[in-house]
């Protein structure tokens, strides 16, 4: 049978979901009380396009392609997302823009400051100048609506040598976004095509991330699949951004640990060095969360092929930290072998001096992370309410989210088929109020968001805290199976495959629903 016949077939089978995709297109504008009635043709021609794409190719029925349906999903409906979502409006995405630019350039070491990029790139300043409503208050939004930004021609790059202010390594991070620039540039020299090339790129990075760590687990898919597409992580994903990596990392993390816990003895050398490597790429994107890489050295020495794998696993974890250690001063060498003095490395002395108060007055810095760590939960369920970026919030759709989410991750959690030891669910614990800590004292280090005096962290945001919903099916797993399910065979081979379908279903039709609010929420 022809793929194009299969395609058809797998449509036909999906009339119910083109009708519901439909309607939610058409009926998604009303969800938002404070908008008139608009029809978007253009918008609403791209997501219908993306709506068919998803349910043609797509197997829902086939709870083997699970990774392939998240691959999907991710980047049909993200490459929607990247071209819906207003210019500069993902999470920093100006700031992110300015490092894939120079990464594009070819720039293996960051040039200069952001501020004096506007002078060396008139990309950059062409695409800071545009109108927004949240950043400069206008009445409307850059988008594919707006004649000054797609008829825009790209100009190249001048760096000048009294405009650079050279510092450490360029994060490559940036590469997938900066890719998306280059090949974008190839092909026209309208800004507007490599600005979106660059988040496709972005977003199809973090797909592909999001299949590889479901296709490798054996005991974790469904809840992999759940958390890699939450509707957050899928948008913010969708601009400049790293957080993709970030997500797409504590995905893999998630799949090789829970290997760990298939069976007893299984454990060696050549996985703890993949796992160690892939643990030090956070430290690229969210370098507190690197803490994950000591996670191996909580499981008991049965699960180990050999005792001197646990050694090797504590070696292996310190050479992680002392790398992750090395690129976060890579600024700072340079600036002992260059005797110049970077904004990085600016920044880097003002958190010194927070640190050093906070260090110092016991009992603020005490008040201030109790204030902040109650400020975590709220942050978090605002996040999975409201996963587009400064859209104003659709009280409705934010209910449907959370009961959604709740709902997913408690079925996710009834299908897990693995326990972790008590102790290593504990020191696990331990790890993650570490990793809690280090972020809220990483953002005091930021101007924009903290100052001395604050009652609380502002900034720490529940984006941040991906690797804790990532870790919720599996610790809840143990409370699901007090209540005895199993008892009445909640969990046989042909429950197991109904719930594997209808997570997957009601993903699909979450993703869409906060993809067609979005349509008419950011116009």
């Amino acid at each position: 049978m022809s793929i194009l016949k299969k395609n058809f077939i797998e449509l036909k089978k999906n009339t119910k979901l083109v009708l519901l995709f439909l309607f939610i297109l058409l009926m998604a504008q009303f969800l938002l009380q404070y908008k008139e009635t608009i029809w978007p043709k253009t918008y609403m021609l791209i997501g219908s396009i993306a709506g068919l794409f998803l349910l043609t190719f797509s197997r829902l029925r086939n709870e083997k392609k699970i990774a392939f349906n998240a691959f999907l999903l991710i980047f049909i409906i993200g490459t929607l997302n990247a071209i819906i979502l207003p210019v500069r409006q993902n999470l920093d995405e100006n700031t992110h823009y300015y490092h894939a630019l120079e990464v594009a350039d070819g720039k293996i070491r960051n040039q200069t400051d952001e501020k004096n990029f506007l002078m060396i790139s008139p990309d950059f300043l062409g695409i800071t100048k545009l109108p927004s409503k949240p950043e400069y208050g206008n009445d409307i939004n850059t988008n594919i609506y707006n004649e000054e930004f797609m008829k825009m021609e790209s100009i190249s790059s001048t760096y000048k040598d009294e405009w650079l202010k050279k510092s450490g390594f360029n994060n490559p991070a940036y590469l997938p976004s900066a890719l998306g620039i280059t090949i974008g540039r190839l092909f026209s020299n309208r800004v507007s095509i490599h600005y979106y090339m660059g988040r496709i790129f972005n977003v199809l990075f973090y797909a592909l991330l999001a299949f590889f760590a479901i296709k490798i687990s054996k005991r974790y898919k469904l809840a992999l699949f759940v958390v890699a597409t939450t509707p957050f992580a899928v948008w913010i994903s969708s601009g400049f951004t790293y957080d993709n990596l970030y997500y797409g990392l504590v995905l893999l993390i998630l799949a090789q640990f829970t290997n760990f816990f298939v069976a007893e003895g299984i454990i060696k050398l050549k996985k703890i060095a993949l796992y160690m490597l892939t643990c030090f790429g956070l430290i690229f994107c969210k370098a507190p969360v690197i803490l994950l890489a000591a996670l191996p050295i909580f499981i008991p020495l049965k699960y180990y092929d050999k005792k001197n794998d646990k050694i090797y696993t504590v070696v292996a974890t310190f050479l992680c930290f002392l790398c992750g250690f090395l690129w976060l001063i890579n600024g700072k060498v340079f600036q002992v072998f260059t005797g110049t003095i970077s904004a990085s490395v600016s920044n880097s002395e003002g958190s010194e001096n927070v640190l050093s108060y906070l260090l110092t007055h016991i009992e603020y810095t005490v008040t201030l992370f109790l204030r902040s760590f109650s400020d975590v939960i709220a942050s978090i369920g605002y996040f999975l309410k409201n996963p587009q970026p400064f859209l104003m919030a659709s009280e409705t759709t934010g209910f449907i989210n959370f009961i959604v989410f709740t709902v997913l991750i408690i079925l996710s959690s009834m299908l897990v088929k693995i326990s972790l030891p008590k102790v290593t669910v504990r020191l696990s614990l331990a790890t993650f109020f570490v990793i809690l800590v280090g972020t809220i004292f990483a953002i005091t280090g930021d101007p924009r968001v903290f100052s001395l005096g604050d009652l609380r962290v502002p900034g720490v945001q529940g984006r941040y805290h991906f690797y804790l919903l990532a870790f919720l099916p599996l610790l809840l797993s143990p409370l699901i199976n007090k209540l005895e399910f199993k008892k009445v065979d909640l969990i046989s081979n042909r429950l197991e495959t109904q719930i594997t379908i209808f997570c997957m279903k009601a993903v699909y039709i979450i993703a869409f629903l906060n993809s067609c609010v979005a349509i008419y929420g950011y116009l």
